[in-house]
Formats: structure tokens, C-alpha cells, sequence
């Protein structure tokens, strides 16, 4: 029997609550949080309490439960809000996050629950959404060392500490160096270099990708002129870069201009996810950069959803 005053609560947040506001307007998601809370008060049952905490949260507080029984009904939770929506006609699925923290195990007060319920559900929707995670102390360790490397990353980019590496490709025939691949590295006093698997993520998750974005684009210009004149220079460019694709050319354009490269001797490489994501302002983005002269690179072509449709949709000029 567990232990009387435990009890768990469920930090429900929906996944796609947003897309349906925007694009088929608030009574649209007025329906999905009433039927939300329908199906929330199913799954929570007599004696728990479900309420809307705001926007498109909800809590459960599970009473006389143990963590077993959380696991139970968060999954629960999962897959009561995975069943499709019915909207005017049309279905829709929506999908729930879910983080769990318990008392007394994961804290004392009702703040540190809330606060360990809303960690779980922050990786809950890391792992992938549609997911119910229980809080672990691991959880805050890795939450702590991720905003300690932010706040350092952002620290040695304004102090201009990253640096460009560049990889060399070369010619098969001829053994001639054609290309140099531009690659951020980030070399820490105490932890040593710090790989891009480790700051990218945490760069693109906060914005910061943009800023070191355009120095990398400005800093491989740069360090081409000193190359012999028929070797290019390719940059990685973040999906999230061509969501403000104005700014990008402008960049590109600026970069060009300030160094005087020649257009041609520049790569920008993207990776698939950005041409699932929205075609259309990436096909007139590409459009614009190829007008410039600048060459443009499929990353990781075959590694992914690898569409040949998208070799005769998009200009590239490299696989």
C-alpha cells in the first residue's frame, strides 16, 4: 500500500496545439482544450484533480500514488491524447507531452514538484513529443550542465574564442586539394575542445546559431583569400538560418562584398530536414543565393529521408 499524503503530479503539455490556433483559428482550439479536459477527467478518474494550468497545459495531481502507478497513468495520459481530434468534420491529432514528479521522492515542497514535473516534461519533449518522462535526478544534473554551457558558449562566442577549422577534400585524380570544408570548434580552457555535437544543438535551441552563423560565413571568406584562387570553401548553414532568409543573403552578400571572393569560390551546405520543413521560402532562398554566384551543397544526402525529387527541385550544385 503506498504511503498515505504521496501523490504524483502530471505536467501535461499538447504538442501541436499551436499549428491547429494558427491555422484553423481559436475555436478550433477551443475545441481541443474542452476535449482535452474530457478525456483528462476520464483518465484521472474519481478522487484526482485535473485542471488547465494555461494556454495549452494541464495538470493531474494524482493522489496515494507511487511512481509505479504514474508511469501507469501518464502513459495513459499519452495515449488518450494520441487518438485523433475531431474538428468540424475533419481529424486532426494533436498529441501530449507528459513529466511526472511524485512526493515525497522527487521533493518536499509543492514547488520543487511543480518545478522537477516541468524538467520531465522539457525532456519529454526532447526525446520526441507523443513521450511521458518521470523526473530523475539525473534530469536536473544534465539540465544544470546544459544552461552552464550555454552561458559559457555565449561567453566564448562575444569573446571571440570559437575558431574555424577547415577539413581539406580532394580531387581522387588529380590528388589536388579542390576544397576546404569550414568546421566550428570551440577550444575551452578547462574541458578542452568541445565538439559541434555538443554546442550546435545547444546554439540552435537558444538562437545564438544565427549570430555564429554569419561570423562563420564571414570568417570563411576571409581565410579564402589567402588560398590559391581555384580552391572554394564550403560552410555549414543551419536549417534554422533560412527561417529568416533575408538575413542570410544579406549576410552572404555582405561577406562577399567585404572580402571581395569570388562568388563561385563559396559553398553553403545545408542538410535534408531543412527541405522538409518549408519548401517553398527555401526554393526561392536557394534562387536568390545562386543568383549571387554562391554554390550550394546537399549534406548528409542518404542518411535521411533522402528524396531524389528534391536534386531536381532544388539548384544544388554538390551532393
Amino acid at each position: 500500500a503506498e504511503k498515505s499524503g504521496a501523490f504524483c503530479v502530471h505536467y501535461v503539455d499538447l504538442d501541436r496545439f499551436k499549428q491547429i490556433n494558427d491555422n484553423l483559428g481559436h475555436s478550433a482550439g477551443d475545441l481541443v482544450l474542452t476535449e482535452t479536459a474530457r478525456r483528462l477527467k476520464i483518465v484521472a478518474g474519481e478522487g484526482n484533480l485535473v485542471a488547465r494550468f494555461g494556454g495549452d497545459e494541464f495538470l493531474i495531481i494524482q493522489h496515494d500514488a507511487g511512481l509505479d502507478d504514474a508511469r501507469l497513468m501518464s502513459q495513459r495520459i499519452v495515449d488518450a491524447l494520441a487518438l485523433p481530434f475531431d474538428l468540424g468534420g475533419k481529424t486532426f491529432v494533436v498529441g501530449a507531452s507528459v513529466g511526472v514528479a511524485c512526493a515525497p521522492e522527487h521533493g518536499e515542497t509543492s514547488a520543487d514538484i511543480m518545478r522537477h514535473a516541468d524538467i520531465a516534461l522539457y525532456r519529454a519533449k526532447e526525446a520526441g513529443r507523443s513521450t511521458s518522462l518521470v523526473f530523475s535526478h539525473d534530469m536536473a544534473r544534465a539540465l544544470m550542465e546544459r544552461h552552464e554551457t550555454e552561458t559559457e558558449l555565449r561567453k566564448a562566442f562575444d569573446a571571440r574564442e570559437l575558431k574555424m577549422h577547415y577539413q581539406p577534400i580532394v580531387d581522387i585524380k588529380s590528388g589536388r586539394v579542390v576544397s576546404f570544408e569550414a568546421l566550428m570548434r570551440w577550444p575551452h580552457a578547462e574541458k578542452g575542445m568541445i565538439p559541434p555535437i555538443v554546442f550546435i544543438p545547444i546554439a540552435e535551441q537558444t538562437g545564438l546559431i544565427t549570430r555564429m552563423g554569419e561570423w562563420a560565413i564571414q570568417q570563411a571568406c576571409e581565410d579564402a583569400l589567402s588560398w590559391p584562387k581555384d580552391v572554394t570553401v564550403a560552410v555549414n548553414v543551419s536549417p534554422l538560418q533560412f527561417r529568416d532568409s533575408r538575413r542570410l543573403i544579406q549576410t552572404v552578400r555582405q561577406a562577399l562584398a567585404s572580402t571581395g571572393l569570388t562568388p563561385g569560390r563559396l559553398a553553403l551546405e545545408v542538410t535534408e530536414s531543412l527541405l522538409i520543413e518549408d519548401q517553398k521560402s527555401t526554393l526561392a532562398a536557394f534562387r536568390e543565393l545562386r543568383k549571387l554566384g554562391v554554390k550550394l551543397s546537399l549534406d548528409d544526402f542518404g542518411t535521411g529521408y533522402s528524396s531524389l525529387a528534391y536534386l531536381s527541385t532544388y539548384p544544388f550544385t554538390h551532393v
